[in-house]
């Protein structure tokens, strides 16, 4: 898989569990899916959330962020991760 897009699906998949709360609780299954989704539809331009502890910036050159947008829209990017066991 490719580093780039698992660092971020990785990020988004533990913002979405960071964002679990008892008024709308989330299982690791739908945190994932959520993950994935949010890459199907090009919506993974950063992977970071206001409560997030860290942040993985890519640089292409210096001071240029990445702009990835749907460039990992694509199955081979999100599509190799699933959950196993209990996805609760």
């Amino acid at each position: 898989v490719n580093d780039a897009s698992t660092s971020l699906l990785m990020q988004t998949f533990y913002n979405q569990l960071a964002n679990n709360t008892a008024e709308s609780p989330i299982t690791k299954a739908e945190a994932l899916r959520e993950a994935q989704l949010s890459f199907l539809r090009g919506n993974n331009q950063t992977a970071t959330s206001q409560e997030s502890r860290a942040t993985v910036v890519f640089e292409i050159k210096p001071g240029t962020r990445a702009n990835f947008g749907s460039r990992f829209s694509h199955p081979y990017y999100w599509a190799p991760f699933v959950l196993i066991g209990n996805g609760l």
